[in-house]
């Protein structure tokens, strides 16, 4: 389960996610993005983030190559991200 709670800095929207992100739960993730106006500034704070699989960092990792900032990854996440961006070069 993921819980996706939406906040604001600056005039930045930033979605909080929360939990595990797995590829079942990631129309969640793409109907809040969808929600944000289009080029608005958004980020994902991934602090809260305990797992996810493989098909959501590679999610995650096509997000930040398409400008959604990412924020507060554990290392762990962050690896899972970046292999993901290895495997697109």
């Amino acid at each position: 389960m993921v819980r996706i709670t939406p906040a604001y800095e600056g005039g930045r929207l930033i979605l909080v996610l929360e939990g595990r992100l797995v590829q079942s739960l990631l129309d969640e993730l793409r109907a809040a993005l969808k929600d944000v106006s289009s080029g608005a500034p958004c980020a994902l704070d991934l602090s809260g983030l305990t797992f996810l699989d493989e098909p959501s960092a590679r999610e995650l990792a096509g997000l930040r190559r398409n400008g959604v900032s990412i924020i507060g990854c554990s290392p762990f996440v962050a690896s899972l991200i970046a292999l993901q961006d290895q495997h697109q070069s």
